[in-house]
């Protein structure tokens, strides 16, 4: 269990720096983002914060602008 949670935060680490290096590169790509939300999830089950019921609850009330992995940046409503 210490293992995985463990690699789990390597993870993490590892998501972020890749999150940096795109932003820096300014090629923008999904696939980071979702991962760290992914690791995030487990670690928050891990610790025994929330279940996975609760975060479905979460996730379910989150709005996104699926176009963007970061959101509605323009205010640009139509």
């Amino acid at each position: 269990m210490i293992i995985d949670y463990l690699n789990t935060l390597n993870s993490v680490e590892n998501t972020v720096a890749d999150i940096r290096q795109m932003l820096d590169s300014e090629e923008y790509s999904q696939e980071p983002v979702l991962k760290l939300f992914e690791l995030s999830r487990e670690l928050l089950i891990m610790d025994g914060v929330l279940d996975d019921d609760q975060i479905e609850i979460i996730v379910s009330n989150m709005h996104t602008d699926v176009s963007s992995p970061f959101g509605n940046k323009g205010g640009n409503d139509e």
